[in-house]
């Protein structure tokens, strides 16, 4: 249901599928910086952007609403990719990078918001995909955009300093639909806010803009406040399969103890001690209960089994400090049970369509292979998601059985995780929060 106070928006969207229908269809080829929302790039057209921006080349088509981009527009953008550290350069992935770090300017709007895609059933804000952008910028030093997008995860931020699902772009804090909340969204923009914080150059940035110390504080409480009491378990909410479950998933309940362990390291800059101390308790009462109720089966997707999924993830190296016992054989063990016949990998070995191969998760799984050394396998899921780009060279959400981009493209999730595994390879230093004590 929509919270008190929050408007309802319904958005019908004719292209989905359902989850377990195979993907067919690719919804664009990419997307064109706008003035306002960002613009699709027709499939199959031969439109094309200005070399190294998210700009419209006139010279190649028109598009409507597109931007047209003067020469000075066009030289800024090019200067701030100039500034960026892009892995990589010169090697066999600096296109995908240079092209992921587009995409992700071609979403982001002037107010900070980064839609989740282009087409109209994505062009929401997630905390979830936003916290994986603001490492992603923060790795690549554009640490003011990363602020920039960061705060304006905060200023959707409810009352009792947890987050919707999802909402709107326009900053009005409206959600689209009513599908409640997704818990994990307050563990990843915690980890988000600890990341940059330690790479930014200034720490001291906890407290611009204005007000978001006090919020940063909010939901690290929160983040502690939406656990069990009996079980140290959270919740039962919808995690990143974006379904409604009957018990809690590993896909939040990852996600969570990274925040609140980010949240107490978070709460030490702030002088927060009594915050610090809560949220280090119930990292420590979760991690138990993680181990305890998921490490049991191997850590399947929920307690009573489920299937392993790409919330193992959550469970290793870059996202934790102390890899939980057995997590990194189930981590072995899923790549195979996820591999779909396309060679990529699905959500989890129990996803209804066993067809389709889904970027977020690839991505995911290439992060982890980097933050562990495994080098070979980190590029075999780089290599293959380069080869599946679009015709703009943007990164899909979805690959069909036969091979072909599908979904939508770009996505925010795709671009920044694949740029954040590119860092990865090329040494740079992702921040891990501190263990338990």
């Amino acid at each position: 249901m929509t919270p008190p106070g929050r408007r309802s928006m319904t958005n019908p969207d004719a292209t989905t599928t359902t989850a377990w229908e195979p993907e067919k269809a690719l919804y664009s080829d990419g997307a064109f910086r706008a003035v306002s929302v960002p613009v699709l790039a027709p499939t199959g057209s031969a439109v094309q952007r200005v070399p190294d921006t998210p700009f419209v080349d006139p010279a190649t088509g028109t598009v409507p609403d597109a931007h047209i981009a003067t020469a000075a527009e066009v030289e800024a953008f090019r200067n701030l990719m100039r500034s960026a550290r892009i892995p990589g350069p010169g090697g066999r992935y600096e296109d995908m990078a240079r092209t992921a770090v587009a995409d992700l300017y071609a979403l982001m709007l002037p107010n900070g918001a980064v839609q989740g895609a282009g087409s109209p059933y994505w062009a929401f804000v997630w905390p979830r995909d936003t916290a994986f952008v603001v490492v992603a910028l923060a790795l690549l030093d554009l640490y003011d955009d990363a602020w920039r997008v960061l705060s304006y995860v905060y200023s959707m931020q409810e009352p009792d300093g947890q987050w919707e699902a999802r909402y709107l772009p326009d900053g009005s804090g409206t959600v689209p639909d009513e599908r409640g909340r997704q818990d994990d969204g307050i563990g990843y923009t915690l980890w988000a806010t600890w990341v940059l914080t330690e790479l930014s150059p200034s720490h001291l940035q906890l407290t611009q803009p204005a007000g978001i110390r006090a919020q940063i504080s909010n939901a690290i409480t929160a983040a502690g406040e939406v656990l069990d009491d009996d079980s140290g378990l959270p919740r039962t909410s919808q995690d990143f399969w974006e379904m409604d479950q009957q018990e809690p998933s590993l896909g939040v309940a990852g996600p969570l103890l990274l925040g609140l362990r980010a949240g107490a390291a978070l709460a030490d800059r702030l002088d927060e001690p009594e915050v610090a101390r809560q949220a280090r308790t119930d990292a420590t009462r979760l991690r138990s209960a993680i181990t305890r109720e998921y490490g049991a089966n191997g850590y399947q997707h929920f307690p009573s089994g489920g299937g392993r999924d790409a919330s193992v993830v959550f469970l290793l190296s870059p996202f934790l400090a102390d890899d939980l016992p057995g997590a990194r054989q189930a981590w072995d063990a899923s790549r195979t049970e996820m591999q779909v016949s396309n060679g990529g990998l699905r959500p989890g070995a129990q996803w209804p369509d066993p067809e389709t191969a889904w970027g977020p998760q690839i991505s995911l799984y290439s992060i982890v292979a980097a933050a562990l050394g495994e080098d070979q396998i980190a590029r075999g899921y780089l290599d293959w998601l380069d080869a599946h780009r679009t015709r703009l060279g943007s990164l899909p959400e979805k690959v069909t059985a036969s091979g072909q981009p599908a979904a939508v493209a770009p996505i925010s999730t795709v671009a920044s995780a694949v740029l954040i595994a590119l860092c990865l390879l090329e040494g740079y230093q992702l921040p891990v929060p501190p263990g338990s004590p």
